[in-house]
C-alpha cells in the first residue's frame, strides 16, 4: 500500500498511524482506504487539522487518528469513539504542534473560533484530542491540569 496526500499538509499514513500497536497498522490502513471512511478521514483532516495548522502556522504531528475497531479496542477506546469515524459527523485526532506547548496549542484552538465536539488537553502526556462537531453538546473542554476546570461547556 502506497502513501498519498489527503490534504495539503497531511498524508494518509499520518492520519492512520499507530505507534503502540504496529501489528494492527496494515489492518487499520486497509479499513480507512475504502469509503465511507476515506472520505470522512479527509473531511475531518481538512476541517480540524488544516484549520489549526493555518492558524498556528506550525507543523502538526498526529499521534492517533482513524482507528479500525480492532485498533480502537487495543488502544482502550470506547465503542462510541470519534476515532472510529463511524458516521458522517465523526472524526477525531490526537496530536501536538511542533514548537508550541500543549497549553498554548489548546488556547490557540479555543481562540481560533473553530467549532468542535471535544477538546481534551493532556498536558502530562503532551497531546491534544480534538473531535469533529456534532449536532448538539459541542464545545466540551476537558483539561488534566489542576488549575483548569475538568469538564466545561465552552463559552466564547
Amino acid at each position: 500500500m502506497k502513501n498519498f496526500k489527503i490534504t495539503e499538509h497531511f498524508t494518509f499514513f499520518e492520519l492512520c498511524i499507530t505507534r503502540d500497536h504496529p501489528e494492527l497498522l496494515t489492518k487499520n490502513r486497509e479499513h480507512f482506504m475504502v469509503e465511507p471512511f476515506l472520505g470522512r478521514l479527509t473531511y475531518a483532516a481538512e476541517y480540524l487539522l488544516e484549520n489549526i495548522r493555518d492558524d498556528v502556522r506550525l507543523p502538526i504531528v498526529v499521534t492517533s487518528g482513524g482507528r479500525c475497531p480492532e485498533l480502537n479496542s487495543a488502544a482502550g477506546g470506547v465503542p462510541t469513539s470519534q476515532h472510529l469515524f463511524n458516521n458522517h459527523m465523526d472524526g477525531a485526532f490526537d496530536f501536538h504542534v511542533v514548537g508550541k506547548n500543549i497549553t498554548e496549542t489548546a488556547l490557540a484552538i479555543w481562540n481560533s473560533g473553530l467549532t468542535f465536539y471535544q477538546l481534551r488537553v493532556y498536558t502530562k502526556s503532551g497531546f491534544i484530542h480534538l473531535g469533529m462537531p456534532r449536532s448538539k453538546n459541542n464545545m466540551q473542554v476537558w483539561w488534566d491540569s489542576p488549575d483548569r476546570p475538568v469538564w466545561a461547556m465552552g463559552m466564547r
